[in-house]
């Protein structure tokens, strides 16, 4: 999800995420911030980082289905 903050209309969230600069860029996961960068980043530097968040979410997600129990291990017969 990709969202836009108007951190002067919401001056809490600017200051629970420590937003001094604008414009601030920030990746986040679970409410924890991956990236963050103030100052305005080149379109190539964004397709970058946007790039990389993703990966970072299907690792995890590849990773998650490998650990998951399968189904016969959890006691439930078909």
């Amino acid at each position: 999800m990709f969202g836009k903050v108007d951190s002067e209309a919401q001056p809490e969230l600017a200051c629970a995420f420590g937003i001094s600069s604008i414009p601030t860029l920030m990746v986040l996961r679970d409410g924890v911030v991956l990236h963050a960068q103030p100052g305005a980043l080149p379109e190539a530097g964004l397709d970058q980082l946007i790039a990389s968040a993703l990966e970072l979410d299907r690792t995890r997600s590849a990773r998650a289905s490998r650990n998951a129990p399968h189904p016969r291990q959890q006691g439930n017969e078909p």
